[in-house]
């Protein structure tokens, strides 16, 4: 076990120290097999991470790339072809795709610091038109649901090709984009032909601790839950042209097409 630091925090150590105290207290060990099996630790020993290591330790890329991990079939498509989709943030609320996968990326939840609750209010169940400033004892005693006020569609790539990420998403492949700007630009150009007056946005995705935010600062299209951060994604996303729409996204996937991607990518298989 060991402390996560955000990208320019690091704070990560000190609340590392605060849960092994915690752990004293309850008299619970840190290493008790179903602690350390809840947070998913990689396996560095394992066959497939240890072939990535070996594959990836003789190949030099450039400082900035994006990754794509998958099945060998369909990654080999995008490479050769071009072929591949952009799915609903809300369909990956699904636990068949892994718990490295698996999350609400229209949705987050959080807990507002006692010092950030003016900037929130609550509404009565029976009288909408009736509000009240929202109690937060301490911090940890309010949670609140941050979610977009329509589906959107993304493409999440990693922005690095770390050897645990084979495990974790269950890839035996990845393409690594060496020329990130121009692939960009192409799946832009294609996804937006089908999705005509819906606005294109890329960028890193921000993680958070929900306990240590200012909620009220959150974007769910990207930010994410701080578990995830080792990932370090990088998403394309389009939003709707109306603010509500959710009856106008009924197509889980688009598909797009854009031709073969070798002269800005590469191909890795284990």
């Amino acid at each position: 076990m060991k402390p996560v630091d955000l990208e320019g925090d690091t704070s990560g150590g000190q609340r590392f120290t605060h849960v092994l105290e915690e752990l004293n207290l309850r008299a619970v060990p840190y290493n008790d097999d179903a602690i350390i099996r809840s947070m998913y630790p990689p396996k560095p020993k394992s066959p497939k991470v240890v072939r990535a290591l070996n594959t990836l330790s003789a190949r030099n890329w450039p400082p900035d790339i994006l990754v794509k991990f998958g099945k060998r079939e369909y990654m080999a498509d995008l490479l050769l072809a071009g072929r591949g989709r952009v799915s609903l943030a809300t369909s990956y609320d699904d636990p068949s795709l892994g718990h490295a996968r698996s999350d609400n990326e229209s949705s987050l939840f959080a807990y507002p610091d006692p010092a950030d609750a003016h900037h929130f209010f609550v509404t009565d169940q029976h009288d909408r038109t009736a509000a009240g400033d929202l109690d937060v004892a301490y911090l940890g005693s309010a949670q609140i649901h941050v979610r977009a006020t329509t589906d959107f569609y993304v493409y999440c790539l990693a922005g690095t090709a770390d050897a645990s990420l084979f495990d974790d998403f269950d890839a035996d492949t990845c393409i690594v984009i060496t020329k990130p700007s121009e692939f960009k630009a192409r799946i832009q150009t294609a996804v937006s032909a089908r999705l005509p007056n819906w606005k294109f946005i890329a960028g890193p995705v921000i993680y958070f601790d929900p306990f240590f935010c200012h909620a009220h600062q959150i974007v769910p299209h990207f930010w994410k839950h701080f578990r995830f951060s080792y990932q370090k994604e990088h998403r394309l996303v389009w939003l709707p042209p109306k603010p509500d729409c959710s009856g106008e996204t009924t197509t889980k996937h688009v598909q797009f097409d854009v031709g073969p991607l070798t002269d800005c990518a590469r191909l890795i298989w284990l």
